[in-house]
């Protein structure tokens, strides 16, 4: 028989819960926005959905069958018309193969009993008081957690403390594959080679293509987006945040990146990484790469990122000795939140399914840029949208953006 929980006691479970589970870890430190968030983005609700809304069963198969490819719901494990918390869980306690350990459970007499003792041990009690007509919030919680289980999603990689932390980046980093994006997503490296070839002025410099599922939900205000490629870079960044007591929570994110390389400041490019020549002095290059995504534990710890940056990661002169592995002239990271020594762009999206293709703008120039992608989407079979923001990046990539201008 479920006990009803005091609101303390409840908190105090679900904390020891979330520490326990890497799945959960983040929920109960982010508005449930970022939730929603997620599951607009992957197509799963619309923003038309309120996270107070009362989910019934048809809503339920809809979002269960959205949230978990290749899924279905179980019909001899729905014992009431009502939706509630022990149906809900069984239906995910299904989906993640456990569904054979309920049934280990000699001594309870109810299926709805073993269900809701099974969910505390694998970790879908997030509600247990949930009777009847159980709100979107919640179900959603507890499909994001069976999307972990599955191997659907991945949170994040972990604490930047945290003792694996250098292997998992090293697999995520091993296992970004252009090809798996283009043949995914065609559509929009189409459409991000007409931008590049044909919006005049040098006012669109390149663009990225990326997947919300793999975007973790952290908050945005204390976020940070740092771009690069290399495997030594991005392991001895962990060592600097590391070193200089950052308490952040760090993931890694696949990204297909094509831009204007500048050969008359910046070198030769890798052969193999040009896809076109614009002149004597730009070429675009190409390659799979990453985002490293920060959520700093405070806004004065992400205001002091760029120092740390500036001083052991951005490359000033041929000689790089005394920086990290491949520092970038010009590298870019920024943020939505405003903050000293950066400078304002608009970070323009264009979205495909749950891809999109992303790019940012000097502001001067973002109704042009934003114009021409129109007139090309136009054109274009398939659905996309465009969306816009202002983003804080750091002076140096704006300076390459203004640099990239023609007459």
């Amino acid at each position: 028989m479920l006990k009803k929980l005091s609101m303390s006691l409840l908190a105090v479970i679900l904390a020891v819960f979330l520490l326990a589970s890497v799945s959960l870890q983040a929920y109960d430190q982010f508005e449930s926005q970022a939730l929603a968030t997620y599951f607009t983005r992957i197509g799963v609700i619309t923003e038309a959905h309120h996270l107070d809304t009362a989910v019934d069963w048809d809503l339920f198969e809809t979002l269960f069958v959205s949230s978990l490819p290749g899924h279905q719901i179980a019909e001899d494990l729905t014992w009431d018309d009502a939706l509630d918390y022990p149906q809900i869980a069984a239906q995910l306690i299904k989906a993640v193969n456990q569904e054979e350990f309920v049934y280990t459970y000699h001594d309870l007499d109810s299926k709805s009993d073993q269900f809701i003792a099974a969910a505390e041990i694998i970790g879908f009690d997030l509600y247990p008081d949930v009777t009847a007509d159980p709100e979107l919030e919640i179900v959603l919680r507890m499909l994001l957690k069976a999307r972990v289980d599955t191997n659907i999603y991945t949170p994040y990689l972990g604490h930047i403390s945290d003792q694996d932390i250098y292997r998992l980046s090293r697999i995520k980093r091993e296992t970004i594959s252009q090809p798996e994006f283009v043949e995914a997503v065609s559509e929009l490296f189409e459409l991000g080679v007409k931008a590049i070839s044909n919006i005049p002025g040098g006012t669109f410099t390149g663009y990225n293509i990326k997947n919300y599922n793999e975007n973790p939900i952290f908050n945005p205000e204390l976020k940070m987006r740092y771009d690069h490629g290399s495997m030594g870079h991005l392991l001895q960044m962990a060592s600097l945040l590391r070193r200089e007591d950052f308490d952040v929570r760090w993931d890694v994110k696949g990204r297909i990146s094509s831009y204007v390389h500048h050969v008359d400041q910046w070198g030769e490019p890798d052969p193999d990484s040009v896809l076109a020549e614009i002149d004597e002095t730009r070429v675009v290059v190409g390659s799979a790469s990453y985002d490293i995504l920060l959520e700093f534990a405070s806004h004065d710890e992400l205001a002091e990122f760029k120092t740390m940056i500036d001083e052991f990661a951005r490359r000033k002169e041929e000689d790089t000795f005394g920086l990290i592995a491949s520092p970038y002239y010009a590298p870019v990271f920024g943020s939505i939140t405003e903050l000293p020594g950066y400078e304002e762009v608009i970070g323009l999206r264009v979205n495909h399914g749950h891809y999109y293709l992303q790019s940012y703008v000097l502001v001067d120039y973002a109704d042009q840029v934003i114009a021409e992608m129109e007139g090309f989407i136009a054109e274009m079979p398939g659905e996309f949208t465009i969306e816009t923001a202002t983003y804080y990046v750091n002076p140096e990539f704006v300076n390459y953006l203004i640099n990239n201008l023609t007459d």
